[in-house]
C-alpha cells in the first residue's frame, strides 16, 4: 500500500507569481544580478573535485554570437543534460547546497525579471557526449519559464561538443550565461538604468570600467585557484584580472592591521599619500572608505563620491578620512535572502543596530598608528586661535545636574539617565584585551580623558576615591581651525567626538569683511576677530544645546546640529559686522590715544 500524502502541496498562479517576482526584483540592488552570476561561477569551480584545479571565469561580451549582450563563462563543473532544465527553471533549485548559504533563486529573480527577452544558459558536463542550451524568458500567458522550441518540443537544445566556447573547451566543462535584456536591441553590456543610484559602488564609477570596479569591490578576496578576468571595453582588447578589494587595499597602503572589538573585527589600512584615485580607476583600493564585510563579500561601502559622503569624519578621522580605509567584519552574523543586510545570530538584530557601538569602540581603541596619522594631519592643517577653555568651564558650571547619555540603539535597553561623568562604554571596554587599548589623549582636551564620552566630561582625582566625575558636563567642542574647506564646506561638526572644524578663510568671512568697508590695514586683524566670533558663537550654541534636557533624543540633537543648521546661525551679517566694528574700536582705544582718532588710521602692526 502506497503512503498517503499528508498535504496537498501549494499550487501557484504563474502569471501572478511573475508580477510578484518583478516587484521583488525592484527591491534588489541594480548590481545584484552580476553578484549572483559571478558567485554561481565561483561555486561551480569549487565543485570540481580535482586537486589543484585551475578555474577560470571570463566576462567577454564583445566576442559572443549575441552582440552587445552581457555574457559570463566559467570552466566549472557544468550542468548535466538531464538536470539543466530543472536547475535553471525551478526556484530554490540547486545541484549541491552552497557552503555560503546561496539559496538557488537569487540569479533567477535578479536576471529573469530584468531580461524579459531571455537569459540564455549553455552548459557542458565532462564525460557527456553533448551539451545543452536552455532559454528562460517571459510569456504573457504563463509568466517566466524555460522556452519550449517548436522544432523539438523541448526546452533543452542539444549542443554539439564543437560548439563549446574556447574557455570551456580547455577543460571540457563549464557554463555560459548571456543576458538578452528586455528587447532585442537592448545593450546589456552597459550598466543598468538604476545602477547610479542603487548599487554598491554608485554613480562615482559609471565609466566603461563600471563592472570591473564592481567586481573588484564586491569580492573582498577570490579563491586562489580561480582567475577571473573582464574585457571592459568593446574598443580595446584589454582583459583585466579581477583581484579583489583586499588586494588593492594591501597594495596601496603604508600600514595595515586588524582591531578586534565586541562582535566584530575592524580591518584598517593607511593609504599611500602619493596615490590619487580618479574615476577611471578600476578599483577603490586607494579611496578612503567605510565598508562592511560578510563571507568575503563587501555588503556596503561608503566613500566620497557624487551623492555620498565619507562617514569616517564621524569615526574620529576628520583629517584623514580620504586616506584611511576601514572594513568592518561582523562576527556571528548571517545575511538575508537578498544579501542586503546582516542579522546577529545571537540576538536577531540588524547589524546597523551595532554600528554606534562599533564606532564608539573604534574611536576609543583606535590603533596607535592610525591615531598618530590623524594627529599629524591635524597639525598640518590646523592653525591656532583664541583659547576658550575658561568659557567652556563657565558653561559646564551653568549646566549642573543630570545628563542623559546617548542610547545604545536598542542593544542593551533604552537611554540611561545617569549622573554626569558616567561612561557607558566602560561596560564594553572591560571585556576587551589590554593590547587593544591605546594610551594617549588625542580625543579630548587636557584633563578630559581619552575615551569618547570621557573626552567631554571632566573628572577630578582623589587619593582616597581615585577618579570620579564632577556634577556637570563639559560639552565645549574640541575646536580645529583650518585654512581650507572641509569637503567643500566651511563648517564641519562631528557629534560623536564633539569636534568642531572651521575654515578661517571661508568665503562668508571675506564677504562680511568686504561689507564692513574697512581700511586695508584693518582687514587682516578684522578677519581674525570675525572668525573667532563665529567660532565662539557656534560652540556656545553647541554646548548649551547638547547640555540641556530638551525632551528630545541624542539622535534628534545630532540632526539639529548638522552643518547647514550651524551655518544658518552665522548668517546675521548686519549684527556680526556691527559687533566687529565695536571690537575694533575697543582695541584701538586700548592701544592708541587720543580716542578721537578714527579707527581707519589703525595700522596692521598695532593690531597684532
Amino acid at each position: 500500500m502506497k503512503n498517503k500524502k499528508d498535504i496537498i502541496p501549494n499550487g501557484i498562479n504563474n502569471v501572478r507569481m511573475a508580477k510578484i517576482l518583478e516587484e521583488q526584483s525592484k527591491t534588489m540592488p541594480a548590481d545584484q544580478v552580476y553578484r549572483e552570476l559571478i558567485k554561481n561561477s565561483l561555486e561551480a569551480i569549487q565543485r570540481v573535485k580535482i586537486k589543484d584545479y585551475k578555474g577560470k571565469i571570463e566576462v567577454n561580451p564583445f566576442s559572443t554570437k549575441q552582440p552587445n549582450k552581457f555574457s559570463i563563462v566559467d570552466n566549472g563543473i557544468g550542468m548535466s543534460k538531464n538536470n539543466i532544465v530543472k536547475l535553471v527553471n525551478n526556484f530554490a533549485e540547486t545541484e549541491e547546497e552552497s557552503k555560503d548559504g546561496n539559496f538557488g533563486h537569487g540569479t533567477k529573480i535578479a536576471a529573469q525579471c530584468t531580461n524579459k527577452e531571455g537569459v540564455l544558459y549553455q552548459s557542458f558536463r565532462k564525460g557527456e557526449n553533448e551539451g545543452s542550451a536552455v532559454l528562460i524568458k517571459k510569456s504573457d500567458a504563463y509568466g517566466y519559464g524555460a522556452w519550449i522550441r517548436e522544432d523539438t518540443n523541448s526546452a533543452r537544445q542539444v549542443l554539439n561538443l564543437d560548439q563549446k566556447p574556447k574557455l570551456i573547451e580547455e577543460k571540457g566543462q563549464g557554463t555560459s550565461v548571456t543576458l538578452l535584456g528586455n528587447s532585442v536591441n537592448e545593450d546589456t553590456t552597459k550598466a543598468p538604468e538604476r545602477y547610479s543610484v542603487n548599487s554598491l559602488v554608485g554613480r562615482g564609477r559609471m565609466g566603461e570600467r563600471w563592472l570591473l570596479t564592481f567586481a573588484n569591490t564586491k569580492f573582498f578576496t577570490l579563491p586562489k585557484n580561480v582567475k577571473f578576468s573582464i574585457r571592459w571595453s568593446p574598443n580595446k582588447p584589454d582583459i583585466a584580472t579581477v583581484k579583489g578589494h583586499k588586494h588593492y587595499l594591501d597594495e596601496l597602503c603604508t600600514q595595515k592591521g586588524i582591531l578586534k572589538i565586541e562582535r566584530a573585527k575592524i580591518h584598517w589600512w593607511i593609504i599611500k599619500e602619493n596615490f590619487n584615485s580618479n574615476k577611471t580607476t578600476h578599483h577603490l583600493g586607494g579611496v578612503g572608505q567605510l565598508s562592511y564585510l560578510n563571507k568575503e563579500e563587501i555588503l556596503s561601502i561608503e566613500y566620497n563620491c557624487t551623492g555620498r559622503k565619507n562617514p569616517l569624519r564621524n569615526w574620529g578621522l576628520p583629517f584623514t578620512d580620504t586616506k584611511v580605509a576601514l572594513v568592518i567584519e561582523p562576527i556571528n552574523f548571517s545575511p538575508d535572502v537578498k544579501r542586503g543586510t546582516l542579522s546577529c545570530n545571537e540576538t536577531g538584530l540588524d547589524y546597523k543596530k551595532f554600528v554606534p557601538q562599533w564606532k564608539e569602540q573604534w574611536i576609543n581603541l583606535m590603533p596607535q598608528e592610525v591615531a598618530e596619522f590623524e594627529e599629524n594631519k591635524a597639525k598640518e592643517k590646523t592653525v591656532n586661535g583664541e583659547d576658550f577653555s575658561n568659557l567652556g568651564k563657565k558653561i559646564a558650571k551653568d549646566l549642573k545636574g543630570l545628563y542623559v547619555l546617548p542610547s545604545d540603539g536598542g542593544i542593551n535597553g533604552d537611554s540611561t539617565v545617569v549622573k554626569t561623568g558616567s561612561f557607558l562604554g566602560n561596560q564594553i571596554n572591560q571585556n576587551l584585551n589590554d593590547s587593544n587599548k591605546r594610551n594617549g589623549n588625542h580625543l579630548g582636551n587636557e584633563g578630559f580623558g581619552n575615551f569618547m564620552l570621557d573626552a567631554i566630561i571632566k573628572k577630578t582625582s582623589s587619593p582616597k576615591t581615585g577618579t570620579k566625575p564632577i556634577s556637570s558636563p563639559n560639552l565645549w567642542p574640541n575646536i580645529k581651525r583650518t585654512s581650507e574647506s572641509i569637503n567643500n564646506q566651511d563648517i564641519d561638526y562631528t557629534y560623536e567626538t564633539n569636534t568642531f572644524m572651521f575654515n578661517i578663510n571661508s568665503d562668508l568671512i571675506n564677504e562680511y569683511i568686504d561689507a564692513a568697508n574697512l581700511a586695508k590695514p584693518q582687514k587682516k586683524m578684522a578677519k581674525k576677530i570675525l572668525a573667532e566670533n563665529m567660532i565662539k558663537k557656534l560652540c556656545i550654541q553647541i554646548a548649551y544645546f547638547r547640555g540641556r534636557d530638551l525632551g528630545i533624543s541624542e539622535e534628534e540633537k545630532e540632526q539639529c546640529l548638522n552643518n547647514n543648521a550651524l551655518t544658518l546661525s552665522i548668517l546675521d551679517k548686519t549684527v556680526m559686522i556691527e559687533e566687529l566694528k565695536r571690537q575694533l574700536q575697543s582695541i584701538y582705544r586700548k592701544i592708541k590715544t587720543p580716542s578721537s582718532v578714527n579707527i581707519s588710521e589703525m595700522t596692521d602692526y598695532a593690531l597684532e
